[in-house]
């Protein structure tokens, strides 16, 4: 999945921030990357259609900053069109997705970017990720280790095991590999989908020195949107009126990630099995979609 704006004399790093009515903590986030020690960028703003004062904010700054570029949906697109339209935005060497309610410390972006540029066989770079509250208060620390540097199958087995927050979504990522994913798609947990991808492609390397903030509060979308359906809505609104099975929907794509990834046949059976072993795991998920279905089916939601 190409984007035919891409240039050569684009900036090293592309940043796209999606963001729908984040003025509570927008400017926190536009002020962590605007004074990074890393300059060499571009920022790319997609407003989907906020009803609250994200439009202002974000047209100040840009006003005020040429690094930036704001677009403002006229409708609600949905979290997963919206990330993705970013990406296709961009034309630097490296992207990385922001998000309005997250920051990092003020050397993280050049940090990973001296990873990627002398370590050609990791494809993502992301400090440590650190929870925070509302406040900005620390939470947790979760330290990934040395876990994405391990072979194909065990980082594979990392990403699809649901023992993680999918965080690491928001580090530093190789261009061309995530050109030639499906990015993200339009059902709950594709986050965690894409990033078992690109575990196939190459290494995830924690940079230990910076640390990432993901702030948790109720309005986070995983707070926010509990349910299956809810959340394959927020990430596409035509799923409204839809049946969405997210998890079998991953599965699927999961499968085929691993049919076309360049793995031996040994790594890709080895893959398969933890991918029916992470299915056995989250049993429960399949069992609350199909509930939701049959509830649908019979009218009673």
């Amino acid at each position: 999945m190409g984007n035919p704006d891409m240039t050569v004399d684009g900036p090293l790093l592309s940043i796209g921030l999606p963001v729908f009515n984040g003025e509570r903590y927008l400017c926190k986030a536009l002020d962590s990357l605007l004074t990074q020690s890393l300059s060499d960028f571009e920022l790319i703003i997609s407003d989907n259609a906020s009803t609250d004062g994200t439009e202002a904010i974000c047209r100040r700054y840009a006003a005020s900053e040429p690094r930036i570029r704001y677009h403002r949906q006229s409708v609600n697109i949905g979290a997963g069109r919206n990330y993705n339209f970013v990406f296709r935005k961009s034309c630097g060497r490296y992207f990385k997705w922001a998000a309005h309610d997250d920051y990092q410390d003020a050397t993280c972006l050049q940090a990973c970017i001296n990873v990627l540029e002398t370590c050609p066989d990791v494809v993502l770079c992301h400090g440590m990720l650190v929870d925070i509250d509302e406040a900005g208060t620390i939470l947790t620390v979760h330290d990934r280790g040395k876990r994405g540097l391990a072979e194909p199958v065990e980082r594979f087995w990392q990403m699809v095991n649901q023992g993680h927050n999918c965080a690491e979504i928001f580090g530093v990522i190789r261009r061309e590999v995530l050109a030639k994913s499906q990015l993200i798609r339009d059902y709950t947990d594709s986050d965690r989908t894409l990033l078992a991808q690109l575990a196939l492609a190459g290494r995830i390397y924690q940079e230990p020195t910076v640390r990432f903030y993901r702030r948790v509060h109720p309005m986070k979308s995983d707070k926010a949107y509990t349910s299956f359906n809810d959340r394959a809505v927020w990430f596409n609104p035509d799923n409204r009126n839809r049946i969405v099975l997210s998890a079998s929907n991953q599965f699927r794509d999961l499968l085929v990630a691993i049919i076309r990834s360049e793995l031996t046949f040994r790594d890709k059976t080895r893959c398969m099995y933890y991918l029916a072993k992470a299915a056995k795991w989250n049993f429960g998920m399949y069992r609350q979609e199909f509930a939701w279905v049959i509830q649908r089916l019979f009218h009673k939601v």
